[in-house]
Parts: C-alpha cells; sequence; structure tokens
C-alpha cells in the first residue's frame, strides 16, 4: 500500500487585508501555526476548543470567498500530530474540518476549493482523523471530488487529485487490515462504523465516474498520475468490485483509458504510461453496449 502524502509547503501566506477576522484568530490560531512552522517552541495548553469556537465564528459570518486563509491555517495547522488528534475527537458540524468541508459547493470561489483539499489531503496523513473524514463526511466529502477533479484550474485539479488519492490510500490501509485479521478476530468499533457507513457501493460508484471524467479530460502528466493511481486505489480490495466493474464496463472505462494512452505516450513518463495500461488491461472490463 501507498500511504498518503502530507500536501503542500508549510509556507503561511500573508493575508493582511484578506483576512478581516485576523483580531478575533489573533489570539488562539495564528500563533500557535506560525510557531508550529518555524519548529518553535510551542504553548504547552494550546486552547484548541477555542479554536473552534473561532472557525465557527467566522465560517458562518464572513463571506464564503473569504475564507481561504482560514483553511490554509487549518492546513498548517493539520501537520502537527496534536491538532489532527483533537480533530479526531470531533465529528460533523462539531469539527473545523466538517464545518469548513460543508461550506463547499460547486459556486465556491477558486481560491477556496484551491485550499479545501490541500488542507483535506494533509487530514488524511494522520491515521485516526482519515477514518474520521470518512466517517462523518463522506458524503460532502465525494461533492467536493467531484466539483474539483475535473476543475478548469489547474492548480484546483491538483490538489483536488491528490486528496482523492490520499482517501483512497487510507481505505485501502483499512480494507487490508481487516482482510489480515480474518472473520475469527474481532474488529474494533471504529471499524465497523466506518465498513457500516462508508463502504457502500454508490458512494464509491460516485467518486469513480468522477475520476473516468478527469482522467478522461485530463492532459497534465503529474495530475493523471494520481488520478489513474486513484482509480486503481479504489478498485483494488473493495467489497463491491462486480458492482464496480459492471458500471466501468458502462461507462466505457477500458477503452477511454486506452485512448488515453495512445493519446499522451511520448509526452508523459513512461511511468505514468505503465500503469495507465496496467490499470486499463488488468483492472478494467471490456466495455459493454447498453
Amino acid at each position: 500500500m501507498i500511504p498518503p502524502q502530507p500536501g503542500f509547503s508549510l509556507t503561511i501566506h500573508p493575508y493582511p487585508k484578506l483576512i478581516p477576522w485576523r483580531s478575533c484568530s489573533g489570539g488562539t490560531i495564528f500563533p500557535y501555526v506560525k510557531a508550529s512552522a518555524a519548529s518553535q517552541c510551542l504553548p504547552m495548553d494550546p486552547l484548541f476548543d477555542l479554536w473552534h469556537d473561532v472557525t465557527s465564528s467566522i465560517s458562518w459570518n464572513v463571506p464564503e470567498d473569504q475564507l481561504f486563509p482560514l483553511v490554509d491555517l487549518w492546513r498548517i495547522a493539520l501537520l502537527d500530530p496534536e491538532v489532527s488528534s483533537w480533530c479526531a475527537n470531533r465529528i460533523g458540524l462539531n469539527s473545523p474540518l466538517g464545518l469548513l468541508l460543508s461550506k463547499a459547493c460547486q459556486w465556491s470561489s477558486k481560491n477556496y476549493l484551491l485550499t479545501l483539499p490541500r488542507m483535506l489531503s494533509n487530514a488524511f496523513w494522520h491515521r485516526a482523523l482519515g477514518w474520521k473524514v470518512l466517517l462523518s463526511a463522506q458524503n460532502n466529502l465525494a461533492i467536493l471530488l467531484e466539483h474539483t477533479l475535473a476543475h478548469e484550474d489547474h492548480g484546483i485539479r491538483l490538489s483536488a487529485s491528490s486528496l482523492a488519492f490520499n482517501t483512497f490510500s487510507r481505505l485501502q490501509e483499512l480494507r487490508l487490515e481487516n482482510l489480515q485479521k480474518g472473520d475469527e478476530e474481532e474488529t474494533d468499533h471504529l471499524e465497523m462504523e466506518i465498513s457500516l457507513t462508508v463502504l457502500n457501493a454508490e458512494w464509491e460508484a460516485s467518486v469513480l465516474c468522477a475520476i473516468i471524467a478527469a482522467i478522461e479530460r485530463e492532459s497534465d502528466c503529474d495530475i493523471a498520475h494520481r488520478q489513474v493511481a486513484t482509480l486503481g486505489l479504489i478498485l483494488r480490495f473493495s467489497p463491491f468490485i462486480d458492482h464496480l466493474l459492471r458500471l466501468l464496463a458502462a461507462l466505457h472505462a477500458q477503452s477511454i483509458l486506452k485512448n488515453k494512452l495512445r493519446e499522451q505516450r511520448g509526452n508523459w513518463k513512461m511511468t505514468v504510461c505503465a500503469l495507465l495500461e496496467e490499470v486499463a488491461d488488468k483492472l478494467c472490463p471490456p466495455s459493454v453496449l447498453i
């Protein structure tokens, strides 16, 4: 299994005029994140509950197109295991991640759609937090991917493809562990909850359709690499493989991948072309007429 990868730089961008709420967060989130990014000494008792209250207040009172600096602060903060562990103990709108994810939609600003997948990619880097996002926000996560994987903006597509890869890397980890435990060993409570809520065919099918549509349109090698790898992760060890294979056949996925290979061979890296060919030949069934 390829582990999820933490996303992007630790740079804290200067947002002096873009953050009308900085005075509200100045004593809470910003100093902690700045110290963390600079490897400085961190407060002994960070006020994480206050962070959530500030995030909630800002998110409900500031226009969505001005929220992306707040998301960017959380993106960096989540690289701190202590912050991620705290977030993992919160569910739904009581989680800053769930709250910020619920704000995303098709008409969100480019800055928001660029920064939000980066933040969530870092969430999946942390084992418990990644599973909690899957458990409590899978529908909003699927909607976000559907809106961003084939977006016209290159940066947004890159962020979304990295998020998709990290999401299904973490999900594959869960499936492998369950397979290795066997039927006789108990599955812990969290894994049972995830199995009942996340591992459903329609949720996976919706993301799979978005991935196929994105691959068909993609021309960037690095983005396509993430998308094709994600497709492989979705299919490998899926308990709904029969349903997904029927869907792939109806979508003509194998033809789409092979057409993309013919189109980009010589332009894309050999490793990406090899992966594309392997997924098309070994994981995708021939097309069917419907």
